[in-house]
């Protein structure tokens, strides 16, 4: 196996950016393909986007869509900038779509975007708006930005981390907090503009913090994670039925069968979930790594993968997305790359839909300017590549966006 790098200048309105592609040849059959990992777009400090939490969206025309944590606007409300909501082209035009602007609409940017057939765009912001708990956001096709709602801190929740779930006109997340025993929410905001509170988390044995965005089925059931809580405190799955009712599927017990999940969960065409820990998963190689799981429709729980740190990465914090093959793809926050961070730069791994895991990817920080520590989803698009955005690494430190083609 022959392992060589490229790198190539190009620019972004007039500035230098290092494009790092990092191909790695392997001999099939005779003959060598190519597996590698671009650079797309190297974020910066001060009042340019940086320190991106989440995942990217793209349109079928290739423009990929997403939000920066910092960045933007400095003043005395947000010191690193409020965040923005910003446009990747093909050609590698970046365009800022949005700088928000503290209480007026929202600071921190965090989940995912939703883009809608008219080209809207939708997300939250973990705080900022007219109470400074967060909200509910539009960004118009035309670049025009609505506050859809902004959260009171109260019964209606606060710290919405998760992204917004659309269906048949309205929208379905999370709050990381708030709520009437201060543990979070799951909401639904109708089309109307108000925003019902489908469910209250206790704290207990219902689960505890929900941050990853929710998956709707086809008979309006959402289904989640949460960090903490459920019968042994190490965090759950649940779902919240059409009526608001929600029921626990299943609680992780902290050992082999993992633990504390920040995943996005993936809807399987039998109803069957599938996700990621951060923790747990404990084996002889390493303790409290995490686990990639499989949930069946009755509640019973198979670890597909446990992490064993190392070069084979740890900690995933990001969901899954699969390939037209069954074939499951997804990043972990640490491990890898150990020579340029402490616990690890990440990684992209494969699991092989007949159960084989694949370590396809270390990301190497700024050393070799592709970024480090992803911990959000990465999307697929219809030719088998994936993007994904790291908070960390890159020419400048402050993340990076980045196209992944795994081996064929």
């Amino acid at each position: 196996m022959t392992l060589a790098e490229k790198q190539t200048l190009f620019s972004f309105h007039g500035l230098p950016v290092l494009l790092t592609v990092t191909a790695i040849l392997f001999a099939i059959a005779g003959s060598c393909v190519a597996q590698t990992e671009v650079n797309l777009y190297n974020f910066n400090y001060g009042a340019n986007p940086n320190s991106p939490q989440s995942g990217v969206i793209r349109d079928s025309d290739g423009n990929l869509y997403g939000v920066t944590f910092f960045g933007g606007a400095v003043s005395h409300r947000c010191e690193l900038g409020c965040g923005v909501v910003f446009k990747l082209s093909p050609d590698g035009t970046f365009t800022v779509l949005h700088i928000f602007k503290a209480l007026e609409d929202g600071t921190n940017p965090y989940g995912t975007l939703f883009r809608d057939e008219r080209g809207n765009l939708y997300g939250t912001t973990i705080g900022g708006g007219a109470y400074g708990n967060g909200t509910i956001f539009r960004i118009s096709a035309s670049g025009g930005e609505r506050v859809l709602y902004s959260f009171t801190g109260g019964a209606d929740g606060s710290r919405p981390y998760s992204g917004p779930v659309y269906s048949h006109g309205n929208f379905y997340g999370t709050t990381y907090q708030g709520g009437a025993a201060g543990h979070g929410t799951v909401y639904e905001l109708t089309s109307s503009g108000v925003l019902l509170v489908l469910h209250t988390f206790a704290g207990g044995t219902d689960g505890d913090t929900s941050v990853g965005t929710l998956v709707r089925d086809s008979n309006g059931n959402l289904y989640g994670t949460t960090y903490f809580g459920g019968a042994h405190g190490f965090g759950t799955v649940y779902k919240v039925d059409a009526t608001g009712t929600e029921s626990v599927l299943y609680s992780f017990a902290g050992g082999t069968d993992g633990a504390n999940s920040n995943s996005d969960l993936l809807l399987g065409k039998g109803g069957e979930l599938f996700g990621t820990t951060s923790g747990g998963g404990t084996n002889d190689d390493c303790i409290d790594c995490g686990t990639v799981f499989r949930l069946d429709p009755t509640g019973a729980e198979t670890v597909l993968h446990r992490f064993t740190g190392g070069s084979n990465g740890s900690n995933p914090r990001s969901g899954l997305v699969r390939d037209a093959k069954g074939n499951f793809y997804g990043t972990t926050q640490l491990g890898g790359n150990f020579s340029v961070c402490g616990y690890g730069c990440g990684t992209i791994f494969e699991l092989t839909v007949g159960g084989k895991f694949k370590h396809l990817y270390s990301f190497g920080g700024r050393t070799n300017n592709d970024g480090q520590n992803p911990i959000a989803d990465m999307i697929l698009d219809g030719d088998g590549n994936l993007y994904g955005m790291v908070q960390g690494g890159g020419s400048f430190g402050a993340g990076t966006i980045f196209e992944f083609t795994p081996q064929p």
